[in-house]
């Protein structure tokens, strides 16, 4: 990594269904190849419920309490290769509230929990919304994101990053109350997005990347479950649009994949000085009564 530059690593799983042990060897198997690359990432991101799978079926039975599980082996993975993990999603067990989410963690490279974000938009043709409870609030993170994350290099001062988290169908309602005004650098998204919809996928993520001018980096899922068959297609998109990097389409086949890439804050704050769009909006007239 230089002063411009961070390297991102996204892990496309095709999730083995509700056996969280084995999924997350998997995932440590893949880190632990990545860390001894030549480019090394900076931040891992992971798919939607990577635990159990995108299912309502048994969820009481597999799914992680009060995140414990989840965030020792993430905590782990973050501490013992210095790395941020955008931890995806789980299927989780609010004991406090009784209440089941889709439930999103991130950790930074010392292993402390920056943020926790429960999915509001559950996906109601799959009946997302009769077992798990929705969120109420996005999260952003606000950082100095090569200083505090990255090996505790301090590099620019006023390099103060904002990072956000969508969980799948997130990405449809992402309209003028939920923008980000200019102040978002990379949209993270986890999905276990299906066919036959893969050009939904692709186009509402090239959308987020120009509206917001920011990077996207979003991680899929692939393989089969409950009835549907994931897309894959991970991606990362530039703030204009283009496609740095894709996941293969291998409809039905079950695969893993890997996908590394690097992203400039130097583009990021030239496209945004060429096309000041920010500037020339009235967010306060966007809104049909």
């Amino acid at each position: 990594m230089n002063q411009d530059n961070i390297n991102v690593c996204l892990i496309q799983l095709n999730v083995i269904p509700y056996n969280f042990e084995e999924n997350k060897k998997k995932i440590e198997k893949y880190v632990d190849k990545v860390m001894n690359l030549h480019q090394k990432p900076d931040i891992i991101v992971l798919p939607e419920m990577w635990n159990i799978g995108f299912t309502i079926n048994k969820v009481n039975e597999y799914c992680d309490r009060d995140g414990k599980q989840t965030k020792l082996f993430l905590n782990y993975l973050a501490k013992k290769y210095h790395i941020i993990i955008i931890g995806g999603s789980i299927a989780n067990f609010d004991t406090k509230n009784n209440i089941y989410q889709n439930l999103n963690m991130n950790f930074d490279s010392n292993g402390q929990l920056l943020s926790s974000y429960a999915k509001i938009h559950l996906f109601s043709p799959s009946k997302e919304n009769t077992v798990f409870t929705r969120g109420h609030q996005f999260k952003v993170i606000s950082t100095n994101i090569n200083k505090t994350f990255i090996n505790n290099n301090e590099i620019e001062k006023n390099n103060n990053s904002k990072l956000t988290l969508e969980t799948n169908s997130n990405l449809i309602f992402h309209n003028e109350e939920i923008r980000f005004e200019g102040g978002l650098d990379i949209l993270f998204v986890s999905a276990a997005w299906p066919y036959p919809r893969l050009n939904h996928w692709r186009n509402l993520l090239i959308a987020r990347a120009i509206e917001n001018q920011c990077y996207v980096v979003a991680v899929n899922n692939c393989g089969e479950m409950d009835g549907l068959t994931f897309c894959g297609h991970s991606l990362v998109i530039d703030p204009w649009g283009e496609v740095l990097i894709e996941g293969r389409e291998l409809e039905g086949k079950d695969f893993d994949e890997i996908l590394i890439t690097s992203l400039s804050f130097k583009v990021l704050k030239d496209i945004r000085q060429r096309i000041c769009v920010f500037n020339d909006r009235f967010p306060e007239i966007y809104r049909c009564n």
